[in-house]
């Protein structure tokens, strides 16, 4: 899992050359699927592994998360509360449920070949590197609720951070590459329009995401 985020300015200021959006995206894409191609996230250990530590960030930096969510939206105690708790819980579930999810299931055949012995199987296989792009309205529940999916299905995953959850994307941005494997080390930065749905359009319509999880408006995508 890999996250994705505008910088500040100065970030680009010693830079040689200007860096466009594309260009960040799609290096960060290139690695992704580098890692997909080799077929380690069809397994059951690196999908459970990956769930692993997604529940450990949450739960040893539980009180960091639930802080970082009362700073983006000054809610009640219990709202922020419940924002973690029910990322780990659905994280929990999932793992729980990840051996059964990946069992073939019996297809239906023709009467003819049944008759002769023959069975039909579908065998449920990753897609690829799939786009998040988080909402600004859930910091954690709609961002990593579709990454405990696409992970518990084999699929790599990118996330595009809300503009406006500046705490909790700051926290993420530190922990992601803590706990995560080196390839989800890379954090793309861009510098982007001060327009977020211009950026986040970049993302979402570029053909080589397999799949793309957003909510909200359709001409923004988050």
């Amino acid at each position: 899992m890999s996250t994705v985020s505008k910088p500040k300015m100065s970030d680009f200021q010693t830079a040689p050359t200007q860096v466009t959006t594309e260009t960040l995206v799609q290096d960060l894409f290139n690695k992704q699927r580098a890692n997909f191609a080799t077929d380690v996230t069809k397994t059951y250990e690196w999908r459970v592994d990956q769930l692993n530590r997604l529940i450990r960030m949450l739960k040893d930096n539980y009180d960091r998360f639930t802080d970082a969510s009362r700073r983006d939206f000054k809610t009640a105690s219990q709202e922020n509360v419940f924002e973690v708790s029910a990322t780990i819980a659905t994280s929990e579930f999932a793992k729980s449920q990840l051996k059964e999810w990946m069992r073939p299931v019996e297809a239906p055949l023709p009467k003819f070949l049944a008759a002769s012995g023959h069975k039909g199987l579908v065998y449920r296989e990753p897609y690829g590197v799939t786009l998040i792009i988080c909402p600004f309205n859930g910091p954690l529940l709609l961002s990593l609720r579709p990454a405990v999916a696409a992970l518990s299905a084999g699929n790599p995953c990118i996330l595009k951070l809300s503009e406006a959850l500046l705490a909790t994307d700051q926290l993420l941005l530190e922990l992601i590459p803590k706990y995560f494997e080196p390839e989800a080390e890379r954090r793309g930065r861009w510098p982007g329009n001060s327009d977020e749905s211009l950026e986040a359009s970049v993302l979402f319509h570029n053909s080589h995401w397999k799949r793309r999880c957003g909510q909200g408006s359709h001409a923004s995508g988050c």
